[in-house]
């Protein structure tokens, strides 16, 4: 376990392959699918060779064992290890195809080792050799008497990092750890989600009504001030607001709409304006172009659809209380000859 959980960190590993650990009388094999161990399984010899001491670990194999008895010997753990990857993708509906081997362990040792899987699982093989990790640092002479395949098993046990949890979880199920807090952790962390996407919908929504808010204030404010141009013409330049500008140009139409001087002091000019917009007929085709008001008269000139709707105009001025007489100066088709160009004197009372 400790030696595959290794290879499984190292990189330029294949995410599917095998893990053998060729020893005297048994064998194990480790199949690892997407990084992960899924199958582990233990053959042993029927006869046959002897495992080798720890006295005999710089000794060859070939002094205990013939090459056909190698040879047999790894045909046989081969077919096993072909027979139980077969039966294990049948049981679970999968297709399993090794990418790579990985060996160690004392069978190992034999230099033809290596070429033997290779020829009989079809597979790139590779001998592990745990000394290369970045991690050990070796004095010479024990670099020199170094034996990876008898020695890793204990190194992979000495390199285990305890704290990252590596190895098998037997804890489970009725045999399972519990504790109390594990159901209120998991109640709250539902909470704490459903709270989260909560707050990111009112985010969404409130940026949403940010956006068209702000959109709608924009155009507001643009015909607020295309109004106030056409309104006031003369002004140059708008400081702040079109609102605001327009409160103070009116404030200042409303000082000069106070009494002129001369002719009955209770008399404004708005109130001029107001009482000719209300005895115009509402439904007159008219456009004024210009009006001036004096001491004495007011000279209205704009254009109209007919004849009869200027005199309709003048009829409809005559009652004014504030006018004494109401003539018609002039009255013109213009060049179009569609519409009626006119000017109007209107006599102010005494």
């Amino acid at each position: 376990m400790t030696l595959v959980s290794w290879l499984l960190n190292q990189e330029g590993i294949p995410d599917n392959g095998l893990f053998l650990e060729i020893g005297g009388k048994s064998n194990t094999m480790v199949l690892y699918l997407n990084r992960r161990i899924t199958l582990i399984r233990n053959h042993i010899y029927n006869g046959g060779a002897t495992d080798a001491s720890p006295d005999d670990q710089d000794r060859d194999l070939t002094d205990t064992q013939t090459a056909g008895q190698t040879e047999s010997k790894l045909k046989s753990f081969c077919e096993m290890v072909q027979n139980t990857i077969h039966s294990f993708g049948w049981q679970t509906n999968k297709v399993i195809r090794p990418e790579k081997t990985f060996f160690t362990g004392i069978g190992s040792l034999d230099p033809v080792t290596g070429d033997l899987l290779n020829r009989f699982l079809d597979t790139p093989v590779e001998r592990i050799n745990l000394s290369k990790d970045k991690r050990v640092r070796m004095d010479y002479s024990i670099e020199q008497a170094w034996n990876p395949s008898l020695m890793d098993g204990a190194l992979a046990l000495a390199l285990r990092d305890t704290k990252r949890g590596g190895g098998f979880n037997l804890r489970k199920d009725e045999f399972e750890i519990k504790k109390q807090y594990f159901g209120l952790k998991n109640e709250i962390r539902k909470v704490a989600a459903f709270l989260i996407i909560i707050l990111l919908f009112l985010i969404v929504d409130l940026g949403v009504d940010y956006y068209f808010l702000n959109k709608r204030y924009r155009i507001a404010n643009q015909r607020s001030t295309e109004l106030f141009r056409q309104t006031f013409p003369d002004a140059k330049k708008i400081q702040g607001s079109a609102y605001d500008n327009m409160i103070s140009k009116m404030k200042e139409q409303k000082k000069s709409a106070f009494l002129i001087p001369g002719i009955k002091a209770d008399q404004r000019v708005l109130d001029l304006i107001k009482d000719i917009s209300q005895r115009v007929p509402k439904s007159s085709d008219l456009h004024i172009t210009s009006m001036v008001v004096d001491l004495e008269t007011v000279r209205i000139s704009g254009e109209t659809d007919t004849f009869n709707t200027v005199d309709n105009i003048k009829s409809g001025l005559e009652p004014s209380e504030y006018f004494s007489a109401v003539t018609i100066s002039s009255a013109n088709l213009d060049r179009t000859g569609k519409r009626v160009k006119f000017e109007m004197k209107l006599q102010r009372t005494k």
